[in-house]
């Protein structure tokens, strides 16, 4: 049986849901999961273990339950083996971590592949002392997103794409530009997406509750990119044709989108903060409609997300979007930075229950988008996986 790490940059919504799928669909692959964090880093995506105290190195398997929490544990149900480390800081320039990156790659020498998960400023103290080892990288943000541009960001990502055996990329518009930009590059690149992040539902109540209903919601990281601005203008196309939805926002993050003019609506909720398991997944059940205005995209969890509640969404036309929506069928896409067609994509969505309804059902089903299937995804992942053999 071929042993292969998978050495994940946070992605725990993702990465956790596609290797038990994964597992589930191929005996030949024994997969252990790495997580990597650090000191100043105990929250990212559905782990958040903020609160408890860990050493440095490999956490014990007894306080495995501690950080991971108890959903993920259940979810998981032995599939496959998690280890989680923890560096010291995410600086990159520390000679703590160096000797941290020692101890990590040691561990990793043992297994036949390694798979990167997304891109950390450790992989680049790792990257030498994995060599004669082959290595493959999934790319999660080809390009920085607009407002979250930094200095090493880019550097990072040209050596990590140049120095990996095989990358995979997750949306068909990074694909092709990768192709595009290193033809060199395109006989070690592969697509291979990821689908409905159904990891999510398990961190549902146990116990049945009475839900705040929400007609729009929007979710994730608060940020320029994500076009919020967009969503308020539309929101007052509507209400001038005398709808007035409730809205809800949710998401930590500072950037100001014009917060006090959302705030002065009638109906609107803004929840500027890191948004917990639970209180996340009953948000997204209570909503009619999920909304991801961006300006611009790669793939997005936030969509997989609220598919694997059924929940439709207008999204716009960027990124990978335009992958996994069809218009119409498991929702509505529109252009980017236009308040009108985002207004009518709504305004359709709220008033007409029986498309809603029909589009619930197409998610169900992946009507027109079978690709995005668990058991599809982990057979490509199984032959990109044998062209290490």
């Amino acid at each position: 049986m071929r042993q292969i790490a998978v050495v994940s940059f946070g992605m725990s919504d993702m990465i956790i849901p596609l290797l038990k799928h994964f597992s589930g669909h191929n005996h030949d692959f024994n997969v252990t999961l790495f997580f990597i964090y650090s000191q100043d880093n105990k929250k990212e995506g559905i782990v958040n273990f903020s609160s408890v105290s860990v050493n440095n190195g490999f956490v014990p398997a007894e306080k495995l339950g501690e950080v991971l929490g108890a959903e993920i544990l259940e979810y998981v149900n032995h599939a496959f083996k998690i280890e989680v480390f923890i560096y010291q800081s995410q600086r990159f320039r520390s000679l703590q971590n160096l000797a941290l990156s020692i101890q990590l790659a040691g561990r990793l020498r043992r297994y036949g592949l390694i798979h990167v998960n997304g891109i950390g400023g450790a992989l680049l103290q790792l990257i030498p002392f994995l060599q004669l080892k082959r290595w493959m990288l999934t790319v999660h943000d080809y390009k920085q997103h607009s407002g979250e541009e930094t200095r090493w960001g880019g550097k990072i990502m040209a050596i990590s794409l140049k120095r990996a055996d095989h990358v995979i990329i997750q949306n068909q518009p990074d694909y092709q530009e990768i192709q595009a930009h290193y033809p060199e590059l395109s006989h070690k690149t592969s697509f291979v997406p990821f689908g409905y992040l159904d990891i999510y539902k398990a961190f549902l109540p146990k116990s049945s509750k009475e839900q705040t209903r929400c007609d729009i919601l929007f979710f994730g990281r608060i940020s320029q990119y994500k076009g919020l601005e967009y969503l308020l203008d539309a929101l007052d196309e509507l209400q001038q044709k005398g709808l007035t939805p409730s809205v809800t926002i949710a998401g930590g993050g500072h950037y100001d989108f014009g917060v006090g003019r959302f705030q002065a609506l009638s109906d609107g909720n803004f929840i500027n903060r890191y948004i917990e398991n639970g209180e996340l997944a009953d948000l997204i059940c209570s909503a009619k409609i999920v909304v991801c205005p961006y300006t611009d995209a790669t793939q997005s969890g936030v969509l997989m997300t609220a598919f694997a509640f059924n929940k439709p969404v207008v999204a716009t036309d960027v990124g990978g979007f335009k992958d996994a929506v069809v218009n119409g069928v498991n929702g509505f896409l529109v252009p980017p930075r236009q308040a009108g067609p985002l207004a009518a994509a709504l305004e359709t969505l709220l008033i007409d229950s029986e498309k809603r309804d029909e589009i619930a059902q197409n998610i169900q089903t992946h009507k027109g988008l079978p690709q995005f299937r668990w058991d599809q995804i982990a057979q490509t992942l199984r032959q990109v996986y044998q062209k290490f053999q």
